[in-house]
């Protein structure tokens, strides 16, 4: 189990960090770095609990110098922060004796950027990254001023401008590059300006990167709900040569589906099974190969008696010791009562909404109504898990559900979008 244990490694600047050493697996280094939070001086670790059920060598590191951090590059352009960075990645590499080649660096955001920068300039193997901002420059004067005046100074030249816009570009063009994998979505602000230029130039120097782009993630933040399971998938296919895809977790009739394809480059002694665990542990276990089906009236009666959020994981063995946990949905059963899903219709200029699950006095439920990604309108925690909402304009619509236990954990998740067009002056979903 892990244990958040945060220690300081001196060189020329202090650098903050969290270590937890591999088991099982200590051939490859996983390093995390962090993306921007939204306050001033808030600094903290990314995707530990993510990683948390992850056998290998994972190295998170805090990027705590500047306002709201530096891009782990340093101040007015001198760069401390990424020296001792690299000699604090390094002395850990020695250290486990691992080689340049199994380093992973990983991040999203502003973390995205130091994984993508750091794995190609140090020659590392792998880089695993969500929407990270290639132009580092102008992303930081348009919209993070307090970070572009610790970096590049205050009145900073149009040369030192160009130069931290160009540091991850003038990476690309060596014999040596790491296997890079990249999450981002057009939905996303930055991908114009920041992704399809690193993905050109990639292709101008007849050298390919493993882009996917996801656009069911509906904006930038949204980067950081669709990464976990993605740096899942990837680190899995490094350190395991495990390949999963076509994951669906769906409710037909009475019935749980569970579907996904998963290939192993080295089958020896490898199994799958599917677990639902929740407080008191693991309610269900059994045996996965490619699909796995579940009578609804088997999870209102697992776990405490009462109705919880559990999570739904394939757990991977090699002989009797899990080596894996891949998440693939969160449910709400037990007590009675399990979640089947959600049902959204618009209707003569009328949202129809419900949760479906059955009456609980130990359920509340609260909606945001989201137009072209944007929230225009809040019901607050109520007991009526349905509800009926006037809309006037066209537009791509979602709802933001949340569903609340007497013991206060939570379960969130949106719809699809239901796009409105204006048809003989009447609204109707299309």
């Amino acid at each position: 189990m892990f244990t958040f244990t945060e220690q300081v490694y001196n060189s020329n600047l202090p650098i903050k960090y969290v270590l937890e050493e591999g088991i099982h697996n200590k051939d490859h280094l996983l390093v995390v770095f962090s993306g921007f939070h939204n306050e001033t001086n808030s600094y903290r670790y990314n995707y530990i609990k993510t990683l948390r059920n992850f056998d290998c060598n994972k190295l998170f590191i805090l990027d705590n110098y500047g306002p709201r951090g530096s891009y782990y590059l340093g101040n007015e352009m001198n760069y401390e922060v990424e020296t001792s960075v690299q000699s604090l990645i390094s002395f850990m590499a020695s250290k486990l004796n691992i080689s340049p080649s199994n380093i992973i660096s990983a991040g999203t955001s502003k973390g995205g950027s130091a994984a993508l920068y750091y794995g190609m300039k140090y020659n590392y193997g792998h880089v695993i990254t969500g929407a990270p901002q290639t132009k580092i420059a102008d992303y930081i004067r348009k919209f993070a001023k307090e970070t572009a005046d610790y970096i590049l100074g205050i009145d900073p030249t149009s040369y030192e401008v160009s130069y931290i816009n160009n540091l991850i570009f003038k990476q690309m063009d060596k014999d040596h590059l790491p296997s890079i994998s990249l999450l981002s979505s057009t939905n996303d602000i930055q991908y114009k300006h920041h992704i399809v230029p690193l993905v050109n130039s990639f292709d101008d120097l007849g050298k390919k990167i493993d882009l996917t782009i996801d656009d069911t993630i509906m904006s930038h933040n949204e980067i950081a709900v669709s990464f976990p399971a993605y740096l899942l998938k990837k680190v899995m296919g490094i350190i395991h040569g495990l390949d999963i895809n076509d994951v669906s977790v769906q409710t037909v009739s009475n019935t749980l589906e569970v579907r996904a394809d998963i290939n192993v480059s080295d089958s020896t002694n490898m199994a799958t099974s599917l677990v639902i665990a929740g407080s008191e542990g693991n309610y269900f276990e059994a045996p996965f190969l490619q699909a796995l089906t579940m009578d609804m009236k088997d999870l209102k009666n697992i776990g405490t008696g009462k109705p919880e959020v559990v999570s739904m994981e394939l757990h991977f063995f090699k002989g009797q010791e899990v080596i894996s946990k891949y998440p693939l949905e969160k449910i709400i059963a037990g007590g009675g009562i399990v979640f089947k899903g959600t049902k959204f219709e618009i209707q003569n200029g009328e949202i129809h909404f419900e949760v479906e699950i059955e009456d609980s006095s130990e359920l509340e439920f609260a909606y945001y109504i989201r137009k072209d990604n944007k929230v225009i309108d809040r019901i607050k925690y109520q007991s009526s898990k349905k509800f009926n909402y006037l809309i006037n304009d066209t537009g791509k619509y979602q709802i933001h559900y949340f569903i609340s236990t007497n013991d206060g954990e939570k379960l969130s998740n949106r719809t699809e979008e239901i796009e409105v067009e204006r048809v003989n002056t009447a609204l109707v979903g299309v």
